[in-house]
């Protein structure tokens, strides 16, 4: 029984409050007697890849003609059922005589939000092209390429000097997994032994019981020739990504004024239309780009305000203010002053300019990135503020004042979907960028800023591992305990009676409340605002782990760049895959430990193992320790499917939401307690 003092702690199966963890979900390759997979790499027609965003589907381009081509499987192409793209009368299509060549040695590397990426996936893909004999690969890709482009209607007005380029084109990684049972028999999709789990929307192979797809940019390719069969090692990156944050179409290229008083106003203009918004201004000025001849494709960037449930809104993060009515000091706000763009001096992007109580003037700088501005106008919102126990005073003083939570911290997570447009005079791909922006749940952060977390509802995966005789998936376990670790705070507060939000990591007081974070003038709070940040996005702690398990297909996250109607819902992609597009994603991990052997020659096993400083933790179900999943590494090779998990142990006193302090507590004499 849970004990009622932990307020809104409820972690076991029977009591999580969100039913779509309850119970939480095992390794769906575990069903099977043995299993092995199957890798091929498509090459697509820009009307095929801008449905594949769309859909979040391969089914939907199954059949032949539809702008798919095989290039590279693993086991060999099977000419009758899939369009070869590399044939030897150089046409594309089905029934087409082609050499083979082979994909191996596939590493999929996703950083999960609020690490190295902020507030997105960020996915880097590497893989091995063999062909085993002759040279003829890279010849063979520019071919191919001029027939997939005939086929585009998209680039039938492509540049007349256009030449073909085989890695400048949109590709898809596919991955899929067969099953077998007791006798050796091929279990099919529709077997009960798969019910529940979905095959990935594939590309109608019904022998293959799950599925996983990533849209693929080529950024590198390198291969030797040593007189024995060629390798081509190539790094790739999700489409959206690299489009979408990177410099080419993720940067604003002229500064521009906005003005709004939320953040709808600011980036969509959703409730305010007497201004135009960065959106509009940044369209805007791909057509004035257009009219220089700099740029021959139109494009066009948009921003969507999603719920947790994927649906679009105007409530939440597009209606929060910008400009806080609670500290609003009308001394500062009369006469502002409007600064240049050569006065303004923030580090970064942009700064502020003027406010009064009902709009914010807000310069952006020439290359800022879209991402950069998103992140600062959101952050230094209410819609962060709310969460907060303490706000800095709009004088010149800026004092520290306490306040309440309104509700629990929640951060943001964006998804970019792009859409390909053409091909411009300077022989790049062009796309249509929209930005889905949507509320993600953070149930750990080392804050004492902070005045509530997410109540936590349960792992998305629960391992029992060391003498629990039933450990399946992990294979190796290695933590790191960095005694130098610490937190930096500037509360003005005496440090006995600030809350104890931090766990065992010390605070160390900042030396001043300056900062040149991008936004720093939006208004006084952001020193505050930025010290949360700075934790949520710093992708180490005071203990980390680092996990080797059996292969899962639920942490191969396709999420990124398919678009959030496409069936994705609050915790799984259109997949079934981990969504970690709405909160942190949490694992635990039970541990028992060998005491002796026995009279009967037997071990003797407990489970009175307490990893925490008390026993609270165990009484509310959690019979190991929680972990932050922030790195997934997948590797696939020679028929070994093999994951690391790069992980944070989760604090004990960041595991509740009403303020418990476990260093007030005394540890439980009853267990063997172990930190």
């Amino acid at each position: 029984m849970a004990d009622p003092s932990l307020g809104e702690v409820v972690v076991t199966d029977s009591r999580i409050k969100n039913p779509e963890l309850a119970p939480t979900k095992p390794n769906p390759l575990s069903k099977f007697s043995s299993v092995t997979y199957s890798a091929a790499l498509y090459m697509l027609t820009p009307e095929a890849f801008n449905t594949y965003a769309e859909t979040g589907s391969m089914s939907e381009l199954k059949g032949h003609g539809n702008g798919v081509y095989i290039i590279a499987q693993s086991g060999g192409i099977n000419n009758e059922i899939e369009d070869r793209l590399l044939t030897l009368d150089g046409t594309l299509g089905a029934g087409k005589e082609g050499y083979d060549y082979y994909i191996d040695n596939i590493v999929i590397s996703s950083v999960l939000p609020g690490g190295e990426n902020i507030a997105s996936i960020g996915t880097n893909v590497k893989f091995k092209i063999i062909e085993t004999q002759g040279f003829s690969f890279l010849t063979d890709m520019i071919k191919a390429s001029r027939e997939l482009n005939a086929e585009s209607e998209i680039l039938k007005d492509q540049p007349d000097d256009y030449e073909a380029n085989g890695f400048n084109q949109h590709f898809v990684l596919g991955i899929k997994f067969y099953g077998y049972d007791v006798n050796g028999k091929m279990v099919t999709s529709g077997s009960p032994e798969v019910e529940g789990y979905d095959n990935g929307g594939g590309d109608g192979d019904e022998n293959a019981v799950i599925q996983r797809y990533f849209q693929l940019k080529i950024a590198n390719m390198k291969f030797k020739l040593d007189g024995k069969m060629v390798v081509y090692n190539v790094e790739a990156v999700i489409v959206g990504e690299q489009v979408a944050f990177g410099n080419m179409q993720g940067e604003i290229k002229e500064t521009m004024t906005i003005r709004g008083r939320t953040v709808g106003d600011i980036l969509s203009g959703t409730n305010d239309k007497s201004s135009k918004s960065l959106a509009e201004q940044i369209t805007e000025a791909v057509g004035r780009s257009i009219e220089r001849q700099q740029n021959d494709v139109e494009y066009k960037v948009s921003f969507e305000f999603l719920d947790e449930n994927n649906k679009e809104t105007k409530t939440g993060i597009p209606a929060a203010r910008l400009i806080n009515d609670a500290t609003f000091n009308s001394k500062i706000a009369t006469g502002s002053q409007e600064k240049s763009a050569t006065q303004v001096n923030i580090a970064d992007s942009y700064s502020s300019t003027s406010f009064d109580t009902q709009k914010q003037a807000i310069v952006i700088k020439g290359g800022s990135k879209i991402s950069a501005v998103i992140d600062s106008i959101i952050t230094k919102s209410e819609f962060v503020t709310e969460a907060l126990n303490t706000v800095k005073t709009q004088d010149a003083e800026a004092k520290n004042v306490s306040k309440t939570a309104t509700k629990p911290l929640q951060w943001y997570s964006v998804n970019p979907v792009v859409q390909a447009k053409g091909i411009n005079k300077n022989k790049t791909w062009i796309y249509d960028i929209k930005f889905q922006i949507k509320p993600y749940n953070v149930f750990f952060v080392r804050s004492n800023y902070v005045g509530k977390n997410c109540v936590y509802t349960g792992p998305y995966k629960r391992y029992n591992y060391l003498f629990t005789g039933e450990n399946t998936e992990i294979l190796s376990y290695t933590q790191e305990y960095n005694q130098l670790y610490y937190v930096t705070s500037s509360m003005s507060t005496n440090a006995d009676e600030a809350p104890n939000k931090t766990g065992s990591v010390p605070v160390v007081p900042k030396s001043t409340e300056k900062t040149d974070d991008i936004g720093a003038g939006l208004y006084q709070g952001a020193a505050i605002n930025n010290s949360v940040k700075a934790t949520l996005y710093s992708p180490g702690d005071q203990s980390m782990a680092k996990i080797k398990i059996m292969g899962d297909p639920d942490y191969l996250m396709t999420v990124t760049g398919i678009s959030m109607a496409a069936g994705v819902n609050k915790l799984t992609g259109n997949d079934g895959s981990i969504n970690p597009l709405s909160g942190q994603v949490l694992i635990e991990i039970n541990f028992k430990m060998a005491i002796d052997y026995a009279e009967d020659g037997l071990m003797d096993i407990t489970d009175k193992l307490q990893f925490y400083r008390t026993s609270k933790p165990r009484d509310a179900g959690i019979d190991g320790m929680v972990y932050r999943v922030i790195k997934v590494e997948s590797t696939f090779s020679k028929g070994s499917f093999i994951q690391v998990l790069e992980c944070i142990i989760v604090d004990e006193s960041l595991l509740f939401t009403d303020g418990y302090d476990p260093s007030s507590e005394e540890t439980d004499e009853d267990t063997d307690g172990r930190q």
